[in-house]
């Protein structure tokens, strides 16, 4: 074999074994997308609107038909993954009375988060609330391939009892297209 045989061979074995020692890219996660809000529940009966109905549907208690403007949660994969969404709070306007004039406006959450295989958890690195009336929250979970809850502690006004609660709000996102 001449010489220029022996080289294009090895560049040939070379090459090859370049490219069949990298380690195949890990797999994209199949969580990242757009959710949907399907309900939000609370961990008790409680009266939000003052209409003599308490009931463990947030949402029956807080929206009044106008449309809900914090329906979506995306979840982005960069550097790190962001997770977009909005919570409701309660904001009181005034007291009448003794009896407090309450609203539930949204308050747009951005969080900076990381998947934790084990747990089926997103653990929070960086969160940027603006209302801590929005609630404390208490865990992410990924429920299954299309479903993230989202646990928040807050003291919401409970009118059957005349007096604010701490109670756990879930907020439950399933996985599709954005709706409008």
């Amino acid at each position: 074999m001449s010489k220029n045989k022996y080289i294009h061979l090895f560049a040939f074995v070379f090459l090859l074994s370049l490219f069949a020692c990298q380690e195949d890219e890990a797999p994209r996660p199949f969580f990242y997308g757009n959710y949907n809000l399907q309900t939000i529940s609370m961990d008790r009966a409680m009266d939000l609107n003052n209409d003599g109905e308490a009931s463990s549907d947030f949402l029956s208690q807080v929206v009044d038909g106008s449309g809900n403007p914090g329906n979506r949660l995306t979840l982005l994969s960069s550097e790190m993954d962001e997770m977009q969404f909005s919570l409701f709070y309660p904001n009181e306007l005034t007291v009448q009375s003794g009896v407090p004039i309450i609203r539930f406006p949204i308050e747009n959450q951005l969080l900076t988060v990381v998947f934790a295989e084990e747990t089926n958890a997103f653990a929070i690195l960086r969160m940027q609330p603006l209302v801590p009336q929005a609630g404390q929250i208490i865990a992410i979970n990924l429920i299954d391939r299309s479903t993230i809850d989202i646990e928040v502690n807050k003291s919401l006004y409970d009118f059957s009892n005349a007096e604010w609660l701490e109670t756990m709000v879930t907020y439950r996102f399933v996985r599709g297209l954005i709706n409008a």
